[in-house]
């Protein structure tokens, strides 16, 4: 359980944290963006574009970069689909003045453009391509896989599966609707590994991430800590790949259980169960399911480097109230190639971005 301990007192005292690893301690918001799948943008677009905003409408003047009514003339950089009968799709497009939920324009920087019968972006849709904006990343990911779907480099349009290394471990995370699945490792070095670790902003001559070791005998008591996070999940060896499966609404480990199947096999996993109470957020209650060890790594290898379809089932209780139960989630682990192997070289210690920690 040394692991789970571990992260339980970092989560409980380190609130910022929380988007990372407590994902129930983050409240809603009015312009939490649009949550469907790459394959249903598609769907729904008429076209969809690369485009730059080079000058505003007509004859009006840019302010700096900013353009008279948000309205701003736009080229086509890269047609991902087109229209049919194929048009051009050049045109004067209005984007939001930060009080709304669409892209706010100015010229010079690119988007990517989701438009409508009318040639219009549907704003929900559209995303930031330059890379002082936090989801360019995501956002870019989504124009490659456009780019490979129209070139029949790929047959579908699953999601990315995205690596990441926070110096401290590795994951992969691939969302769909409906659910998310995530591998992951956490390779903190044996001396750190009961340590409470805090990130500490920058990052070191090679790229390393900065943390320092806090001393936690002097911390206030349960009862003095202003958000709680409580943990109920198996207990696996430290070292283990994990397997991470989050679907949505799932609020009680005791409804049930999830499965995962690749062709014809299967695996049952072990829900873990977060708690979240305080002042700071609302007491909510967040589910997801694990495997860890062999488990985890047969289910990996099953998924191999090609596009092999996945199956998430959740099974509920038989009676009057689950009547629509077991439900079936689908994704594929098309775009799993592109990150595996940094995952692997991290696993096995070939690449990692590793840390540079201090003590107090």
């Amino acid at each position: 359980m040394q692991y789970l301990r571990q992260l339980r007192v970092s989560c409980r005292i380190m609130a910022f944290t929380a988007l990372a690893i407590c994902p129930a301690a983050v409240s809603a918001t009015s312009c939490m963006g649009d949550r469907s799948t790459l394959a249903e943008r598609y769907a729904a677009a008429n076209a969809i574009v690369v485009a730059q905003a080079n000058s505003c409408r007509g004859p009006a003047l840019a302010d700096g970069s900013r353009c008279p009514g948000e309205e701003y003339q736009f080229s086509i950089l890269e047609v991902l689909k087109d229209t049919e009968p194929s048009r051009d799709l050049s045109g004067t497009f209005k984007g939001d003045d930060f009080t709304g939920c669409g892209p706010v324009f100015r010229l010079g920087q690119s988007y990517l453009l989701f438009l409508d019968d009318e040639g219009q972006p549907l704003h929900r849709f559209d995303g930031y391509l330059d890379d002082e904006y936090a989801r360019s990343g995501s956002v870019k990911e989504s124009v490659r896989i456009l780019r490979e779907y129209r070139d029949n480099i790929v047959d579908d349009l699953s999601g990315p599966w995205s690596f990441s290394d926070s110096g401290l471990s590795c994951d992969i995370r691939h969302r769909f609707r409906g659910a998310s699945i995530s591998f992951s490792f956490q390779y903190t070095n044996q001396e750190f590994r009961d340590e409470t670790l805090i990130g500490v902003e920058g990052s070191g001559p090679r790229g390393e991430a900065l943390f320092e070791v806090k001393n936690t005998s002097n911390w206030p008591s349960r009862d003095e800590i202003d958000t709680i996070f409580e943990y109920d999940g198996p207990d696996f060896e430290r070292e283990s790949v994990f397997a991470h499966v989050v679907v949505e609404n799932r609020k009680n480990a005791s409804d049930g259980f999830v499965t995962v199947a690749v062709r014809q096999h299967g695996w049952r996993l072990s829900p873990m169960t977060v708690r979240t109470s305080g002042s700071m957020v609302s007491t909510s209650v967040y589910v997801s399911d694990m495997l860890g060890g062999d488990a985890a790594l047969a289910f990996m290898r099953e998924l191999g480097d090609g596009s092999k379809e996945i199956t998430v089932t959740t099974n509920q209780p038989h009676d009057d109230a689950y009547l629509n139960y077991p439900k079936l989630l689908k994704t594929r682990s098309t775009q799993l190639a592109r990150s595996v192997a940094s995952f692997d070289r991290c696993v096995s210690g070939e690449k990692r971005r590793g840390a540079i920690i201090t003590r107090q």
